[in-house]
């Protein structure tokens, strides 16, 4: 069953889907699992299949919108990474007060950007006690620099000391092209495809993001982690966030933890068939490994 949800993060107001079970029992517990999308992306989009799948094989999942995104309230396009972390455990909060889920059993699926937030929210926060990674980002600077030549680099650096300056003077954020963060052909074929069916989705950005994103250092506090469990699978041929980048931060993490490299996929292609079945089975591996769907009686785990 979806339902939609809505709750409270720093006193704005998110949309989420709550997806829970058929036939659950009265009492009946299950572990949650929140799923952290990607760049200014919504809950209705790329991870959709991917929590009724979770969500079929028995947990009680919650996909939501950031603030400022799809159906949540907040400074519209206002992409702070900061804040989509806060928004991600206001979430958790939201999935532990459901009375079918355990509330010691919780799991998070983070994607793409929303995997750096994920990384950086599990760090914070040991209510998670199993987390999953998509083709992620683990350095701000880093993934920027990746994207752009370094004469686009500097003349990104110079505008963003421009904007730095205007937002003090002014109050405001000068407003750029969401292609202006991820000017890869990649990103805007997949806009592309998402407008047909979302023409509201995000189209431009403040410069004070990628200010933010530079500024946002998940592989820093990834070793605060452990010993809680990671998996991180990455795109064979994944342009966007390169695998060698997503690698210093899976070398940075702390045992128990996972490599998967999806052969010959790029970033995007993760998300659907044939790719995506890869990813998704290696979640669910782990998920069932370390936070099996329920318990089996006190003190017992069973495996579903």
């Amino acid at each position: 069953m979806e339902t939609r949800v809505s709750y409270y993060s720093d006193g704005c107001k998110l949309a989420g889907t709550l997806f829970v079970p058929d036939g659950l029992k009265p009492g009946e517990k299950r572990s949650g699992i929140v799923f952290a999308h990607g760049f200014t992306g919504t809950r209705d989009t790329l991870l959709l299949p991917f929590s009724r799948f979770f969500c079929e094989k028995g947990y009680v999942c919650l996909s939501f919108d950031y603030r400022g995104f799809g159906q949540s309230e907040g400074a519209r396009f206002r992409l702070l990474p900061m804040n989509e972390v806060e928004d991600l455990r206001a979430s958790i909060t939201f999935l532990q007060q459901q009375a079918n889920v355990d509330e010691d059993s919780i799991g998070v699926f983070g994607t793409s950007f929303g995997g750096a937030v994920s990384v950086y929210g599990t760090a914070l926060d040991e209510r998670v006690k199993c987390l999953v990674v998509n083709i992620s980002v683990g350095n701000g600077a880093k993934w920027l620099r990746s994207l752009r030549s370094g004469r686009e680099w500097r003349t990104l650096l110079d505008e963003l000391k421009e904007d730095r300056v205007r937002r003090v003077m002014t109050g405001k954020s000068k407003m750029v092209s969401w292609l202006y963060v991820m000017p890869d052909e990649a990103s805007r074929k997949a806009r592309e495809e998402i407008m047909k069916t979302d023409p509201t989705c995000c189209q431009e950005v403040p410069l004070e993001t990628p200010q933010a994103v530079i500024e946002f250092k998940p592989d820093e506090v990834v070793h605060k982690i452990a010993p809680r469990p990671v998996l991180f699978t990455v795109a064979e041929r994944d342009i966007l966030t390169p695998v060698e980048l997503t690698r210093e931060m899976f070398d940075r993490a702390g045992e128990p933890k996972k490599w998967v490299v999806v052969p010959g996929a790029e970033h995007y292609e993760t998300y659907s068939p044939p790719h995506s079945k890869l990813v998704i089975d290696e979640a669910f591996k782990w998920f069932t490994q370390y936070l099996p769907v329920q318990k089996a009686e006190p003190g017992l785990w069973r495996k579903m």
